[in-house]
C-alpha cells in the first residue's frame, strides 16, 4: 500500500484514502475512477476506530454473508496487524466465489450493505480466481490479507 498513490477525500471531518488512479488487481486494489468511488461515500457518516466495538464484527460479516455468499471474510490492516490510531479505519476482504459483476459494483454493494454501522471502512471484493492469481506474489496484497489476516469466516 505504500507504494500506491493516494488521493484524500473528506468525508465528515474524517480523511479517507483511496487510489488516486486505477490500480491491477494484483496491487489489492480495483479498477475504477475516482467520482466512481466518491459517490459511494458521498453521504456517509464515517467514524475511525482505535477499537473496534464488542459485536460489531459480528454484525458486519452477517450483512456480507447475507449480501454475498462468501467464500471467505478477512479482517486485514492495523487492526489485524498492527496497532490501530486514533485515525484508523476498518480494511475488510470479502472473497466471492465467481461474479460477471464488476468489482467497483461489488465494492459498492458492500459498502450500502454495511451502511449505518457509522464507521470508516475499505471493503475489497476479489472472486476467487482474482485471489488465486496473484496470492502468491509476496508483495501482493492478497498475500498480505491470507498470510496475516485474521479469518472472520469462511
Amino acid at each position: 500500500m505504500a507504494a500506491a498513490e493516494m488521493a484524500k477525500w473528506q468525508t465528515s471531518g474524517h480523511y479517507l484514502c483511496c487510489p488516486s488512479r486505477s490500480r491491477d488487481m494484483a496491487a489489492g486494489w480495483f479498477n475504477a475512477p475516482n467520482n466512481d468511488f466518491s459517490k459511494i461515500l458521498a453521504h456517509a457518516t464515517l467514524k475511525v476506530v482505535k477499537t473496534i466495538p464488542s459485536g460489531l464484527l459480528e454484525k458486519v460479516v452477517e450483512r456480507l454473508k447475507a449480501e454475498f455468499q462468501p467464500d471467505e471474510i478477512y479482517l486485514f490492516g492495523s487492526h489485524a496487524w498492527g496497532v490501530p490510531t486514533d485515525d484508523s479505519d476498518v480494511d475488510l476482504m470479502v472473497i466471492v466465489r465467481d461474479s460477471t459483476e464488476k468489482t467497483i459494483r461489488r465494492m459498492q454493494r458492500a459498502h450500502r450493505c454495511l451502511s449505518g454501522l457509522g464507521f470508516a471502512k475499505d471493503v475489497l471484493v476479489p472472486t476467487r480466481a482474482q485471489v488465486d492469481r496473484y496470492k502468491h506474489l509476496r508483495a501482493s496484497l492478497f498475500h498480505q490479507v491470507l498470510a496475516k489476516g485474521r479469518k472472520l469466516y469462511g
